[in-house]
């Protein structure tokens, strides 16, 4: 009888230590400071923030299917991308700015192309490159920096040319039933420092 109760001695130190760690009742909402991340009560009361990762760019269905079809043409802008200057970071990831002009949010794929041999080859038909792609979600009528992760041929031609004046954008919101595309003005992308 004792050897079928030794399983249960080693359990119960581990049953009791978890009783007494709820029973101080329910636990303190979670504060949160002004980048999202969470605060707790470190030694003393002092607050501490958690540390945040760094968030990654994504590419969904949508976005992986995206691209190679419909066209721009004269139509509605839906989202804006001035032209800009972007510094690729260390860790192969870039921001682009753009601006949802929807009276909704925008919601969909963003392409960063060339039409120099620099990377991926995305249509050799009509010599494109892609230097990435990402999902795009901006709040409407608002500006953000959407990330976007670099093709590691794409980095490299960065890093032994130091820039490419001549890549450009593709949007293409879910939204848009007819497959409309917004092509944006020229970027200049720049290898990482």
């Amino acid at each position: 009888m004792a050897f079928r109760l030794w399983p249960l001695l080693l359990l119960a130190p581990c049953v009791l230590a978890l009783q007494a760690a709820t029973a101080g009742g329910e636990s303190a909402p979670i504060d949160r400071d002004s980048r999202g991340a969470a605060v707790v009560a470190g030694e003393h009361g002092a607050p501490v923030a958690e540390r945040r990762g760094r968030r990654r760019p994504g590419c969904g269905r949508f976005c992986r299917q995206a691209g190679g079809f419909g066209g721009g043409g004269p139509h509605r802008t839906y989202v804006l991308v001035r032209s800009q200057k972007i510094r690729v970071a260390r860790d192969r990831i870039f921001g682009v700015r753009a601006t949802c002009l929807l009276n909704h949010r925008c919601v969909g794929a963003i392409l960063v192309d060339s039409p120099n041999p620099c990377c991926e080859p995305d249509n050799i038909a009509h010599g494109v490159s892609r230097y990435g792609r990402a999902n795009l979600r901006i709040p409407a009528h608002e500006t953000r920096k959407v990330l976007v992760g670099i093709t590691r041929r794409g980095f490299r031609y960065l890093k032994r040319h130091g820039r490419d004046p001549d890549a450009y954008t593709v949007v293409q919101l879910i939204q848009n039933k007819d497959d409309i595309v917004d092509v944006s003005d020229y970027l200049t992308m720049l290898a990482p420092r």
